[in-house]
């Protein structure tokens, strides 16, 4: 019984299926755009924000820390209603707040009224001062995100446009992106895909936050467009992993689709065909065998017609009609073989 068609395309077609592989491509491709913004962010003489931006920044992460001290660390050593002198000095260290402590530890002792003190007075400190360092940090970082925007647009619009859908972590992976229609990927469609999958569309919008959001949503509004991008992020991947095809939400509202290259093809159609049995490998090659005396036949026939119009099939070699016979018995033959 022969292969049937189906089965043999299924066995060499192109596949989209290889989920290792796009996951591999998308690490390369993340960790080549975040050493580049890194290099370039980091090199004085690149950023020009560098200094003030490196100023808010330290500014905001030490106030941060001082409110986790006062709130977690602070009751945490105080359980026992005691602070000892090296609980007092780990928590005066690098903190904002630590005038609140000194002013209690005077005497080396704080009492309960001294203890809710500090805890309701730091924390509406922190609250006062936090949105302001948030909005100078924001602002002061502006080169930052822009230059993020840049290196994701260059990288996931304009080089697939060059490459015709193959980035560096494609190409390790011999994979391609294409229009799902069989047309040529605009860029559009790879600004869609790009902005969903990585989510740097996130990045303008923190670089107009600053000037248009009212100071006391700042934070809020930062924190949540932090946890946008974290779930577009996640919720993109887990839809490539559930779906049949392994075709995510950024590629159904882009149009487009993973497939392998044409070399990678080519070794997947060799893999394939080494997996058959030898018995299917025979029918294979019978298969591919009758279809070569039926062309040869065929275009024998239009010789002999083209030579001898008069003649028809008269003329045509009886070689090669034995040859055909020969072959169809065989087939004929092996086929009642199985029957029986």
């Amino acid at each position: 019984m022969f292969i049937e068609k189906e089965k043999i395309e299924e066995g060499i077609k192109m596949t989209d299926k290889k989920l290792s592989k796009r996951i591999f491509a998308y690490i390369i491709d993340s960790t080549i755009v975040l050493l580049l913004t890194t290099l370039i962010i980091n090199i004085k003489y690149l950023n020009p924000t560098y200094d003030t931006a490196l100023e808010k920044s330290n500014t905001l992460e030490k106030l941060n820390i001082s409110n986790i001290q006062m709130q977690n660390y602070l009751p945490l050593y105080y359980k026992d209603k005691e602070i000892s002198e090296s609980e007092y000095n780990d928590l005066i260290k690098d903190n904002d707040f630590a005038y609140l402590l000194v002013d209690a530890y005077s005497d080396s002792v704080i009492t309960e009224d001294e203890y809710n003190y500090i805890i309701t007075e730091s924390k509406k400190n922190y609250d006062e001062k936090a949105p302001t360092a948030y909005q100078d940090a924001l602002k002061a970082n502006w080169y930052v995100y822009l230059v993020y925007i840049v290196i994701y647009l260059l990288y996931f619009v304009g080089f697939n446009m060059i490459t015709k859908g193959i980035t560096l972590g494609k190409k390790i992976t011999k994979l391609q992106i294409v229009s799902s229609d069989n047309k040529e990927v605009k860029p559009y469609q790879y600004l869609i895909r790009s902005l969903i999958s990585y989510g740097y569309f996130i990045y303008l919008l923190e670089l107009i936050v600053p000037y248009i959001i009212p100071l006391q949503y700042i934070i809020g509004i930062t924190s949540f467009l932090s946890l946008a991008m974290n779930t577009l992020q996640l919720v993109t991947g887990i839809s490539v992993i559930i779906n049949e095809e392994h075709c995510g939400i950024h590629d159904k509202l882009a149009n487009t689709k993973v497939i392998e290259t044409k070399d990678n093809i080519l070794e997947a159609r060799i893999k394939d065909l080494n997996l058959l049995s030898p018995e299917k490998k025979q029918e294979l090659d019978d298969l591919v065998n009758n279809s070569k005396v039926e062309e040869e036949n065929e275009e024998e026939i239009k010789v002999a017609e083209t030579e001898n119009p008069t003649d028809g099939d008269s003329n045509v070699k009886p070689k090669t009609l034995k040859k055909e016979k020969s072959t169809t018995s065989k087939v004929k033959t092996k086929k009642t073989k199985e029957e029986k």
